[in-house]
């Protein structure tokens, strides 16, 4: 899968030093992966989960040492779109919905 944009990445790795070894595995695996839906994807990544924006998109959250990782996902050109790395309580107050 073709992850966008890496840059983001490392600068949670620089900000979130603890979770570095954690992203990185899982730039690992998603770059190794060719889902098609959320059903193939949990079979890597159990904990993912699909949730509706406001603009009626469907982002990936993946749970990675606590915080959320928000994604915007197009299955047909096995893309990601990395936008989010929240606290839970930050993903829980939900205003990040609003800006996808």
């Amino acid at each position: 899968m073709r992850l966008i944009t890496q840059k983001r990445i490392k600068e949670w790795q620089k900000e979130f030093a603890n979770e570095k070894a954690r992203l990185a595995a899982w730039v690992v695996k998603i770059e190794a992966g060719e889902w098609t839906n959320l059903v193939e994807l949990r079979q890597v990544f159990p904990t993912a989960d699909a949730v509706t924006v406001k603009s009626g998109r469907s982002a990936l959250v993946f749970d990675i040492g606590g915080r959320r990782l928000i994604c915007i996902h197009f299955w047909k050109s096995h893309t990601l779109y990395v936008k989010f790395f929240l606290s839970h309580d930050e993903y829980m107050q939900g205003s990040w919905k609003l800006n996808l």
